[in-house]
């Protein structure tokens, strides 16, 4: 029975979506997961992918409550005794996972550090990403963008220091919901040419609402920002990058049950990053350089289905032959990305 956070749409993401390509990587290039986020209380996936996973970092919050509270502890606790029944070696800490990773240290006061390369983020977030996080220190604070830069830089720094990985997985999971005036804020300037050219082409900031919430409606802006931020990070880290497409599915509504009850749409994106070795070489590269404006949305529907769902800018008339496979698209490109990797 799917729980709160384990939807139809979340398993079929995680299963026919995500595993395929672990595997294959674990197989092929005796890829070894060393993995950072959010696997929560009852660890879905790490259970999944137990078997190619070496170490595990996680985060858990204290839900509504306040850290001193002992029902807030019940989930964190939770999380701890699975992990050891488990056999899952790795640490768990308590609190936001943003504001552990800037600050430092978790609610408890336990330093938060490591010097081994993360092969496996997956930033698994159940609100969007502008949504505020509750910090130790200063309140509630938007510092979703700052973390996640932070990781990716984070991770340049081990690489340069131990050569042990040049490669890692990015999964990262938000509501495709943002409201609209923040959403053309972010998308007013300092874009990438292409994500300018695709934001033009889809009918620039005039075609996102001027003054309501985006449930669902703006996917296509929400992807061109998204690609452009990670992208602009990759660029700035020597990171080269496949992107895969992304997926829609549905979460658990918010509110579930009550008269004022909305849908969760959810966006998830999966990206297989490489750290240029040479450091003076090719500036990095991305996969497929024309990714905005390919069919590259797809959608996990109430029958474990992926099926292709093109949106604003996509050539919706294209012909495709093939349905949704992350294996096929990772075999597509993994000459570029995979040749010599460690």
């Amino acid at each position: 029975m799917p729980d709160l956070y384990n939807t139809v749409g979340k398993i079929t993401v995680r299963e026919a979506w995500n595993t395929p390509v672990l595997k294959y990587l674990n197989q092929k290039y005796n890829f070894k997961f060393r993995y950072l986020g959010l696997p929560g209380e009852d660890l879905h996936d790490v259970k999944l992918w137990k078997d190619w996973i070496e170490e595990v970092i996680a985060f858990e919050l204290p839900g509504d409550l306040v850290p001193s509270d002992p029902e807030g502890r019940k989930k964190i606790e939770k999380l701890r005794r699975n992990m050891l029944i488990q056999q899952i070696p790795g640490r768990v800490y308590f609190g936001a996972m943003e504001d552990v990773i800037l600050l430092g240290q978790d609610y408890d006061g336990e330093k938060y550090s490591h010097k081994k390369l993360i092969t496996l983020c997956n930033l698994d977030f159940c609100d969007e990403i502008s949504s505020p996080v509750q910090t130790s220190q200063k309140g509630k604070q938007v510092l979703r963008f700052q973390a996640i830069s932070h990781i990716i830089s984070e991770q340049y720094h081990i690489y340069k220091q131990d050569h042990e990985h040049n490669y890692f997985m990015l999964l990262l999971t938000i509501r495709n919901q943002m409201k609209s005036d923040r959403l053309r804020q972010y998308l007013s300037s300092g874009l990438l040419a292409e994500s300018n050219s695709f934001l033009e082409n889809c009918g620039g900031l005039t075609n996102i609402p001027a003054t309501q919430l985006c449930i669902g409606t703006a996917t296509w802006a929400l992807k061109t920002f998204i690609y452009d931020f990670l992208k602009k990070d990759f660029y700035g880290n020597r990171i080269s990058s496949l992107f895969f497409p992304t997926v829609k599915y549905l979460g658990n509504p918010i509110n579930k049950g009550s008269t004022n009850e909305i849908s969760s749409p959810m966006l998830h994106c999966m990206i297989l990053c490489r750290f240029n070795d040479n450091e003076l070489g090719p500036v990095p590269a991305s996969y497929p350089d024309d990714y905005l404006t390919r069919v590259s949305l797809i959608h996990a529907d109430e029958s474990k289905q992926l099926v292709w769902q093109p949106d604003l800018g996509e050539p919706t008339r294209e012909k495709i032959n093939e349905p949704p496979d992350s294996l096929m698209w990772l075999q597509k490109y993994e000459k570029y990305l995979l040749s010599g990797v460690n």
